[in-house]
C-alpha cells in the first residue's frame, strides 16, 4: 500500500465521529500518526503497547484488541500480529464503532500487502502451478467473534483486494 492512500485511509478513520488521534505501529516504529502527541511520547506509546502485547503473548493469551479510558478520552488498540493500530477517541460508547472500523483497516491492509506479494510472484513467474497463495491469506480471512470472515460476503469469497484503492467499509 503506497504511502499516500495508508495516509488518505488512516485520516478517514481519523475523521470518524469522536476520534481524535490515530498512531499506526510495527512493533515499536511508527509507520503513521495522526495525533495530538509529542513524538517522543508516541515513541513511548509504541514501545509501551508493544510491551502489552508481549506481556500477553507471555501469558499465551493473544487479544486482537484492548481498550484504555482515561481521564479525558479513551483509547482503542487494535493488534494483528506485531501491527498495532492505537485509536483515540472521546465518547466511550463508540468503542465498538471504533474498533470494528480499526480491525477492518488491518485486515484490508494485511491483505493489500499479501496481493502485492502475490502479485509480485506471479510476475516474477515464482508461483506455484494453480494459483497457490500464501497461508498468510487463510489467517487474513479468519473469522471474528462478530460474524462472518471479513473476507467473505454471503459465502462468496470477495474479488481481490486492489492495495491502490481506498478501503470500502464492510458491513
Amino acid at each position: 500500500m503506497s504511502p499516500r492512500i495508508l495516509s488518505s485511509n488512516l485520516e478517514a478513520l481519523r475523521k470518524f465521529r469522536s476520534v481524535c488521534g490515530v498512531v499506526f505501529s510495527l512493533g515499536d516504529e511508527i509507520l503513521f500518526s495522526e495525533a495530538d502527541v509529542a513524538v517522543d511520547n508516541l515513541a513511548d506509546l509504541a514501545v509501551t503497547l508493544d510491551d502489552i502485547s508481549y506481556y500477553f503473548e507471555e501469558e499465551n493469551r493473544n487479544p486482537d484488541q484492548l481498550a484504555f479510558g482515561y481521564d479525558g478520552g479513551n483509547l482503542v488498540l487494535v493488534m494483528n500480529e506485531r501491527y498495532r493500530l492505537v485509536v483515540i477517541h472521546r465518547i466511550p460508547e463508540d468503542v465498538d464503532l471504533v474498533a470494528r472500523a480499526a480491525r477492518s483497516f488491518l485486515k484490508d491492509y494485511r491483505m493489500g500487502l499479501v496481493a502485492g506479494r502475490v502479485a509480485e510472484e506471479s510476475a516474477a513467474g515464482t508461483t506455484q502451478a494453480g494459483g497457490d497463495t500464501p497461508e498468510a491469506v487463510d489467517e487474513l480471512l479468519s473469522p471474528d467473534e462478530d460474524g462472518p470472515a471479513s473476507g467473505q460476503l454471503a459465502g462468496k469469497a470477495r474479488p481481490p483486494v486492489d492495495p491502490t484503492q481506498p478501503i470500502a467499509p464492510i458491513v
